[in-house]
């Protein structure tokens, strides 16, 4: 009887363990990629932070020489103008380096459709920026032009800003609801 009790009491203590052992295991392994998430999460945010600012003070540039009568910039200001685009063109890297166009799950690498379709919002944005730098450009190098061209220009300037302020309302949009949706998965240690 008392072997009976002496095999009982050490089988549940051997059970007892093993199940301490298996929870303790997922207790960390949760919190570590909870931490992981969340790390990942704010640096995701002030990385798109920091794109978004820098695109919208390019924003900002653009609407103040559009209203400049020759929209010809002098070479500082012209300067200014391209070193906000490249930093835009190397934030734009960093942020589609982070969302990838695949996702690996256990049956094997699909595409991601979502991420496919931030990256080309961002594409976008950099190619608009490109497109705005590239006229200043020709356009600070230029010695003449006809009030025509002028007006043509500024127009064409003022539709890509529009189409600019689109793209950057539809990322901080979709980056507001993907952080966010991410960050109940942490809190949900999902």
């Amino acid at each position: 009887m008392i072997t009976t009790i002496l095999t009982s009491a050490v089988i549940s203590a051997l059970v007892g363990g093993f199940f301490n052992i298996i929870t303790t295991k997922k207790t960390i392994k949760s919190q570590v990629v909870s931490k992981a998430r969340h790390e990942w999460i704010q640096e995701v945010r002030n990385l798109v932070s920091e794109y978004l600012s820098k695109t919208y003070n390019f924003y900002i540039l653009i609407i103040l020489n559009v209203d400049n009568e020759t929209m010809i910039l002098n070479e500082k200001d012209y300067k200014i103008l391209q070193d906000k685009q490249l930093e835009i063109q190397k934030l734009s890297v960093k942020i589609r380096l982070f969302f990838g166009e695949y996702k690996y799950t256990k049956t094997g690498e699909e595409k991601d459709s979502l991420n496919i379709d931030y990256n080309s919002k961002i594409k976008k944005i950099e190619r608009l920026t490109d497109e705005i730098e590239t006229i200043f450009r020709e356009r600070t190098s230029k010695v003449e032009e006809s009030e025509e061209e002028t007006k043509e220009t500024r127009e064409r300037v003022i539709k890509l800003r529009k189409e600019l302020d689109l793209y950057i309302e539809n990322v901080t949009e979709y980056t507001s609801k993907y952080l966010k949706t991410e960050w109940e998965k942490t809190k949900n240690n999902k």
